[in-house]
């Protein structure tokens, strides 16, 4: 995944609002959002061929995502997929801090990565590279391939937009059930993350990638023949503990192939 953006505790009914394109090779074999056979209280999109997500919630009200830092002098062979983090952290109730105490011991073990960690009392960004973790106060964050916030214009545009988009809530849209009837507005959300605007080489970070894919990877939704954004994500986690889940999927240069839509409840653990 490349590019998420979340709220958190920015709107009065719904603490966190998250929108995310997944960028990755069109050959490699996914699942649509589903409860997992094998973990049926996960819900989310699952990478086939390592077993893993990019991003999804449980009914323990936990949220959970992963984007790769972009470095290719560090990358490293023969390491577990970093959709492993995600997967770990959804299969069960366990708190946050422990996981990220984990993650400090265990971070070495995979290619350099973001993950982001919810629990309806805590929202947290973990950075393996410096291996140190941040507990977010309220407001809005980009995460692309960097840190939290590196001022990527790609991720400084959708951030902007997606002030503007809350600011202007449309009223009478204050429960997940009334977002699930009303999707235009999770389209809006989601066509934030729409734009393929490619940025002037003076703008484009230089993460040591060829210029040409520096040039494509600058857009919030890339298009190719192999590679680009195979889908865009709404996640928007409600005052109790449940998630609404939204999501459009894509294929061969940005074609359209589907979208979900479920409310995710919580299990009441005593």
């Amino acid at each position: 995944m490349c590019l998420i953006l979340v709220a958190w505790n920015h709107h009065p009914h719904f603490p966190l609002i998250v929108i995310s394109n997944r960028d990755e090779f069109y050959q490699r074999p996914t699942q649509i959002p589903h409860f997992w056979v094998d973990q049926a209280t996960i819900y989310a999109g699952r990478d086939l061929q390592a077993e893993g997500t990019w991003l999804g919630v449980n009914r323990f009200k936990q949220f959970a995502a992963v984007t790769n830092y972009r470095d290719p002098s560090r990358l490293k062979t023969n390491v577990e997929s970093r959709g492993q983090l995600t997967a770990q952290f959804l299969r069960h109730d366990q708190s946050l801090d422990d996981y990220l105490n984990h993650l400090k011991t265990k971070a070495d073990y995979y290619n350099d990565f973001n993950l982001i960690l919810y629990d309806q009392q805590q929202l947290v960004c973990f950075e393996s590279k410096s291996k140190q973790s941040h507990t977010l106060s309220s407001g809005i964050y980009g995460l692309s391939n960097h840190f939290l916030d590196t001022p990527w214009p790609k991720v400084t545009s959708s951030k902007k937009k997606f002030n503007q988009l809350l600011t202007h809530w449309p009223d009478g849209t204050n429960t997940l059930n009334d977002l699930q009837i009303e999707q235009r507005y999770l389209s809006q959300l989601s066509d934030i993350l729409s734009d393929e605007t490619i940025y002037p080489d003076s703008e484009l970070p230089h993460t040591g990638m060829p210029l040409d894919i520096e040039r494509r990877l600058s857009a919030a939704f890339i298009k190719s023949d192999d590679y680009g954004t195979r889908a865009t994500t709404v996640v928007i986690g409600n005052q109790t503990g449940d998630f609404l889940f939204y999501e459009k999927q894509y294929g061969v240069n940005g074609m359209f192939e589907g979208e979900t839509c479920r409310i995710v409840t919580h299990l009441e653990v005593n």
